[in-house]
């Protein structure tokens, strides 16, 4: 008898299936945008008065991370929206959040797994959604796999390398915020700002603070910029957020890197 589950949000049980058949490996994608200039595009607060006109350039490859993949579709469609965290796609699934149709769907295979067990179909695009498998680090494959680690953002610019991009620019990749801010740039009830405390955050300098977990994809980030000069692989990043307390890449605004 084929096992049962229930599908979100519906109360309806509907037979159990496996949704691997509707997707395709990352790896199918190597050198698709070579030559071309990336963009990464985070929710961080340095965003918040961004135009995001300036991404309408056909030279530039755009990838969302997470909510950045379905929150600015008024003013920009990305090409690509990759996420990973399991918590984040149940709130597209309950909320029928839907990327334009041109852009390309990219999750963790943890995440292929999360829906077929629900029996579950992501938002409708005009390409099959890709995977990316496992969470290999670099310095244990080759420079031509695909790392991956804990943070969304390590995936964002490994997909970017295996595009074929090597050189681009980090927006509202943060991992911190200030004190006198709120850490997002909206009210939406589904995501819960920080309210500093002693607890949940530490002091950086100045106004700066950040979270462990902040402190955690720094770590993931230089882990990764180290992993590529181990490989001698040649990628140039630049970090948007002048503020940021990561220093493994360098800082610039989008004016500076985009006209240099």
């Amino acid at each position: 008898m084929a096992r049962r589950s229930k599908k979100i949000g519906s109360g309806e049980v509907t037979p159990r299936r496996d949704l691997s058949v509707f997707f395709k490996s990352v790896t199918a994608m190597k050198n698709d945008k070579e030559g071309q200039r990336g963009i990464v595009l985070g929710s961080g607060p340095s965003m918040k008065d961004f135009d995001h006109r300036q991404l309408d350039d056909p030279e530039l490859v755009t990838v969302a991370i997470n909510e950045e993949g379905h929150r600015n579709l008024d003013r920009f469609v990305p090409d690509y929206w990759i996420f990973s965290d399991l918590s984040f796609l149940d709130r597209i699934v309950k909320n029928k959040y839907k990327p334009n149709s041109k852009t390309q769907i990219v999750m963790h295979d943890e995440c292929e797994k999360w829906i077929s067990e629900r029996n579950l179909v992501l938002p409708k695009t005009d390409s099959v959604p890709a995977i990316f498998k496992g969470s290999k680090r670099l310095r244990k494959t080759r420079p031509s796999e695909f790392p991956m680690n804990k943070t969304t953002a390590t995936a964002a610019i490994s997909l970017l390398l295996l595009l074929g991009v090597r050189d681009m620019w980090l927006g509202g990749v943060d991992l911190c915020y200030r004190e006198d801010d709120s850490y997002y740039l909206d009210n939406d009830p589904q995501r819960r700002p920080i309210v500093p405390t002693e607890r949940n955050s530490m002091k950086m300098g100045g106004d700066i603070r950040c979270t462990q977990r902040n402190i955690e994809m720094i770590a993931d980030l230089t882990a990764l910029k180290e992993d590529l000069e181990d490989h001698k692989f040649e990628a140039s990043v630049f970090q948007g957020c002048l503020y940021s307390p990561m220093s493994c890449f360098g800082k610039s605004s989008f004016k500076r890197w985009f006209n240099g």
